[in-house]
């Protein structure tokens, strides 16, 4: 059985982790637990300390971490703050009450698997600025009904050049498994 308790007193506990926590320096807190420990649940769980002692370490980074929210039961809703360029490898995974994802304008990259497991996400609002992913970004979101996208079709194609401009490719890369889905573009 993992004990994610032991895991975190030891982590927080070290000289450096507190000098960084003290200075809000929490991209490096999260790189150093990304280091550190040796389970995803144990990174989530940190972010659920510091929120339940009201700090909210978003306020501070312009990224999601990976497996920021990993398993997170909580979460129904989510919109991604502006401060936030990025959202790194599988950042919601798991998160299967997770039914609606307002993503920024200012967001321009979506990590590998981000969203894996969101067995009820439903809604996706994808921002401006977004223009590139890692693979299999909504990978098992089989309940996802629409994608919003604040972009026009053509920007959309153009901005994802890297992947090829064939709108099903982009789809297949993303892993929209749902036939239904429907894509809703900015005009």
């Amino acid at each position: 059985m993992l004990d994610i308790s032991k895991w975190l007193k030891q982590f927080l506990y070290e000289p450096e982790i507190k000098e960084l926590i003290n200075s809000y320096d929490f991209p490096e807190v999260y790189y150093k637990a990304a280091q550190f420990f040796q389970y995803k649940e144990c990174v989530s769980a940190l972010t659920k300390l510091f929120m339940k002692n009201g700090v909210n370490p978003l306020d501070y980074m312009n990224v999601i971490p990976a497996y920021y929210f990993f398993r997170d039961t909580t979460i129904s809703s989510f919109t991604v703050p502006d401060n936030i360029i990025e959202i790194h490898t599988a950042a919601f995974e798991g998160c299967t009450q997770l039914q609606e994802v307002v993503i920024s304008d200012n967001v321009q990259y979506i990590g590998l698997n981000a969203f894996l497991g969101c067995s009820n996400l439903q809604h996706v609002t994808l921002g401006k600025s977004f223009k590139e992913a890692g693979n299999f970004v909504f990978r098992g979101c089989n309940n996802l009904i629409t994608v919003y996208i604040n972009q026009s079709f053509d920007e959309f194609t153009k901005n994802f050049s890297s992947h090829g401009k064939d709108f099903h490719s982009i789809v297949q890369y993303l892993l929209i498994q749902n036939d239904d889905c429907q894509f809703v573009f900015e005009e």
